[in-house]
């Protein structure tokens, strides 16, 4: 069955009732509306996003340098403190998105720790639903909840890491 009037803008031909689909402000799209030349959405977007990404080094006195052309060298602390959250000004109720955190380190160069952790700023009901006040707003006073939080460790089991020797041979090197 062909819908009336509605033709593929590349191609010149018309939609059939299958490829076509109905939002919810009852408009009629092409079924590739969601692909890299889709029209442009009728829904409202009003967002602010803050991403804060951090690391940590440290200077210490190098004891390997006998020259003094290099007397420090910089030792990583924390490879990542990250932290993201967001506001949509269009939503009616709970704007505010959670605050996730991540922290990710390497101990001796081995080992890899990744902690993640989401906090929430609002207050539930009996039944652990969110409502549209802030846990500040109640008595006891609380910036935030720790809702969801994940551990991950890694090692790296390469025994040549570390005592890299050059790839030059010593005959053919200056």
């Amino acid at each position: 069955m062909q819908v009336a009037g509605l033709r593929d803008p590349l191609t010149g031909l018309l939609y059939s009732e299958g490829q076509l689909y109905q939002d919810n402000k009852g408009f009629l799209l092409p079924r590739y509306s969601n692909s890299l030349y889709a029209p442009p959405t009728t829904t409202e977007v009003r967002r602010l996003s803050f991403f804060l990404q951090n690391s940590v080094e440290m200077k210490v006195r190098n004891s390997e340098d006998t020259t003094g052309t290099t007397p420090f060298k910089k030792v990583s602390l924390i490879d990542g403190l990250d932290f993201n959250t967001g506001y949509d000004f269009v939503k009616d109720s709970l704007r505010l998105d959670p605050l996730n955190v991540t922290f990710h380190t390497q101990v001796a160069r081995k080992l890899g720790v990744t902690i993640n952790g989401n906090f929430d700023f609002y207050q539930r009901d009996s039944l652990s639903r969110p409502i549209d006040k802030f846990l500040w707003q109640q008595k006891s006073f609380r910036l935030a909840r720790l809702a969801t939080a994940n551990a991950s460790l890694s090692y790296q089991f390469n025994p040549a890491q570390g005592n890299r020797k050059s790839t030059i041979r010593r005959d053919v090197a200056p």
